[in-house]
């Protein structure tokens, strides 16, 4: 079982990296110029973890794990598993609930949702109601 990142999150990465370094050659100040430099090549770290790791979401050894960015990853067993909520809003995080009540937050702009839910029948936990805004 792996979900995809979305083809969306690469071109959003390459993006940033192209516009941080033009603007940071267009840049008048060494200040700016620096900061935007540093910002670029955080972004390309940040764009080589997720090639590296370009599935968001594996089943592995009964083990899901989910890999974050910036080179965190976290593995959780599947019997765990209770419920995952999947916010609709921009200003509430999507979690995983586990039957120890505890949540684990996932970036749902990095996974499809469909793809999540299609994945998690199989699984067969309890899927937190979708609002479509």
């Amino acid at each position: 079982m792996k979900i995809r990142r979305p083809f969306r999150v690469y071109i959003y990465h390459g993006l940033f990296i192209l516009l941080t370094s033009y603007r940071a050659f267009s840049s008048i100040s060494t200040v700016g110029r620096y900061s935007l430099i540093l910002l670029a090549c955080i972004a390309t770290i940040s764009l080589i973890s997720i090639l590296v790791y370009r599935n968001y979401i594996e089943l592995i050894d009964s083990q899901i794990v989910i890999h974050r960015d910036f080179f965190r990853t976290q593995s959780l067993p599947v019997q765990d598993f209770e419920q995952i909520k999947i916010e609709p809003g921009p200003f509430t995080s999507s979690y995983i609930l586990l039957r120890t009540q505890t949540t684990v937050k996932i970036n749902d702009a990095y996974i499809n949702n469909d793809d999540l839910k299609e994945v998690m029948k199989q699984l067969n936990p309890e899927m937190g109601e979708q609002q479509d805004a």
